[in-house]
C-alpha cells in the first residue's frame, strides 16, 4: 500500500512538473548578409515543429540582422557580434559567425567537445574543421555550410576546338590563347580568356590566398613561404595571365562582372564561388576544381559560416541549446541544405549518397583542396595589408620580390601578435598551476 501511495505520488508530481514547465526559448543570431534570409529560416520553423512533435519544450527565435535593423553603433554583423560578446551579453544563445572569425569570437564560445558526441563531431571533415573552427585547442563552432571556389569554363568553345579542361595554370594560359585568336579569325573579339577576380575587397585575398596555394610542391605540402621561389613564380605567372589572355580591367572586377560575361557567354574560363548553386543559370559553362602550378595540386579558398554557442548562455539554457545546435548540425539537416538550397555540406559522407549526387558533381567536389585564411584576431586589417601590397607587385610594377618581403613582415606581425597572447596564455597558467602545487606541498 505504501508503495502504491509513493508511485501514485510519483507520477503525480510528474504530472504536475511536465504540465507546468515552462517552454525554454532559445535566440539566434544570423545575418542577411551570410544567407540566413533565404537559408536558414525554413530550417527553423521545422526545428520548431519537431520540438512541438516530441515535446521538447524548446522555441528557437530567428533574429535575422540587416542593414534596415542594424544599429547606427555598428558597422556590420561581425562588430554586432563583437560589441555583444565585449558586454557578456545573453541575449543570443547561437551564432552564426564567418569562418575566418573563430579566433576572434573563439574566447567567448563554448567548447562543443564538452557538450557533443564524438560521433556527431567526427561527422564533418576534419580538414575543414581543423582548419576553421578551433581556437586555442577548443572546438568553437561546426561549419553549418561552407563556400568553395571552382574553375568554370565555357563548354561549348572547349568541345568546338576540341580542347580538354586544363590541369594547371600554363595549360589554360594556352588553351585560352589558342581559342581567343580562333575566334577573333571569324571576327569575335570579344573572348575572356579568364576573369581572374581580384577586386580591392575580400574577395581579392580569397583569389590571391588559393592561387599562391596551387603553387606549393604537391599536393600534401603546406601552404608555401611568401618569400620562396614557388610564390615568386606564381606572381610572375599571374602577370602572364592578367597580360595574355585578360587584361587590368578584367582583372580588377567582381563577381558581377563574371555573371554579365557567362549570361553573355564572353567568359571562356573562369573562377566562381559555389557554382553548383548557380548550374541551371549557366547551360552553357560547367566546373572542375582550379588548375594548379603542377598536376594534381589546385587550391580552394573555404569560405562559410560556423555555428556557435554563446559562453555566457544562462546555465539553465545550455542544454537546450545544445539540443538545437545538434539538430541543425545533423547529417539530416545538413542533406536537407544540400537537396534542397544545392549549398556545400562538410560532410563529405554525403558525397557519397546517390540523391545527392543526383544533383551535385560529387567526384569534384571531393577533389577540392580547401585552404581557409589565416585565423588572425584582427584579419581584416592584415588582408587589407597584403592584399595592397601584393596589388602592388600586380598592378603598379613593384619588384615582385620587395612585395614579398613586405607581405612576409605584415604576415610576422600578425603571427607575433597572435603568438604572444597564446604565451602570455602559457605564462599565466604556469604561474597559477605553480603558485597551488606551492601551498598544496605546505599543507
Amino acid at each position: 500500500m505504501i508503495i502504491k501511495n509513493i508511485l501514485s505520488f510519483t507520477l503525480f508530481i510528474s504530472f504536475i512538473f511536465l504540465y507546468n514547465s515552462e517552454t525554454i526559448e532559445i535566440n539566434i543570431l544570423t545575418s542577411s548578409e551570410n544567407g540566413g534570409i533565404y537559408t536558414y529560416q525554413e530550417l527553423f520553423d521545422k526545428f520548431n515543429k519537431y520540438s512541438a512533435e516530441n515535446s521538447l519544450n524548446i522555441k528557437l527565435n530567428v533574429n535575422l540582422l540587416s542593414k534596415d535593423n542594424s544599429t547606427v553603433e555598428v558597422e556590420d554583423y561581425e562588430s554586432t557580434i563583437e560589441l555583444l560578446f565585449s558586454k557578456k551579453s545573453d541575449k543570443y544563445d547561437l551564432y552564426y559567425f564567418d569562418n575566418i572569425f573563430s579566433n576572434k569570437f573563439g574566447p567567448y564560445l563554448l567548447d562543443l567537445r564538452e557538450y557533443l558526441s564524438e560521433s556527431h563531431i567526427n561527422l564533418y571533415d576534419n580538414e575543414i574543421t581543423s582548419q576553421t573552427c578551433y581556437y586555442n585547442d577548443k572546438l568553437v563552432g561546426l561549419p553549418t555550410v561552407i563556400d568553395c571556389t571552382s574553375l568554370i569554363y565555357n563548354k561549348d568553345l572547349l568541345n568546338k576546338y576540341k580542347k580538354s579542361v586544363p590541369k594547371t595554370w600554363e595549360e589554360l594560359i594556352e588553351t585560352a590563347k589558342y581559342i581567343i585568336n580562333e575566334e577573333k579569325k571569324i571576327g569575335n573579339d570579344e573572348i575572356i580568356g579568364y576573369n581572374g577576380v581580384f577586386p580591392n575587397e575580400e574577395l581579392g585575398t580569397c583569389s590571391l590566398y588559393e592561387y599562391l596555394y596551387s603553387f606549393r610542391d604537391s599536393k600534401e605540402s603546406p601552404f608555401p613561404d611568401l618569400t620562396s621561389q614557388n610564390v615568386k613564380d606564381a606572381l610572375e605567372k599571374l602577370k602572364k595571365i592578367k597580360e595574355e589572355i585578360s587584361s587590368d580591367e578584367i582583372f580588377i572586377q567582381g563577381l558581377k562582372f563574371s555573371l554579365e560575361k557567362i549570361i553573355n557567354k564572353k567568359l571562356l574560363f573562369g573562377k566562381f564561388w559555389d557554382f553548383q548553386y548557380f548550374s541551371n543559370l549557366m547551360t552553357s559553362y560547367s566546373s572542375s576544381i582550379l588548375p594548379g602550378n603542377k598536376e594534381g595540386v589546385s587550391g580552394s579558398i573555404l569560405g562559410g559560416f560556423n555555428l556557435g554557442i554563446n559562453k555566457y548562455i544562462k546555465k539553465e539554457k545550455i542544454d537546450a541549446a545544445v539540443i538545437v545546435f545538434k539538430y541543425l548540425t545533423s547529417l539530416e539537416t545538413q542533406k536537407y541544405l544540400v537537396l534542397n538550397k544545392r549549398l556545400n555540406s562538410a560532410i563529405i559522407s554525403l558525397y557519397d549518397d546517390e540523391e545527392v549526387c543526383s544533383i551535385m558533381d560529387c567526384e569534384m567536389l571531393k577533389r577540392m583542396q580547401f585552404i581557409a585564411r589565416p585565423l588572425y584576431k584582427k584579419y581584416i586589417d592584415w588582408s587589407t595589408k597584403f592584399r595592397n601590397n601584393i596589388y602592388e607587385s600586380l598592378f603598379k610594377g613593384r619588384e615582385i620580390s620587395d612585395a614579398l618581403k613586405d607581405a612576409e613582415l605584415i604576415t610576422e606581425g600578425y603571427k607575433s601578435s597572435a603568438n604572444s597572447i597564446k604565451s602570455f596564455f602559457g605564462i599565466f597558467v604556469f604561474i597559477i598551476s605553480y603558485t597551488i602545487i606551492s601551498i598544496l606541498t605546505q599543507l
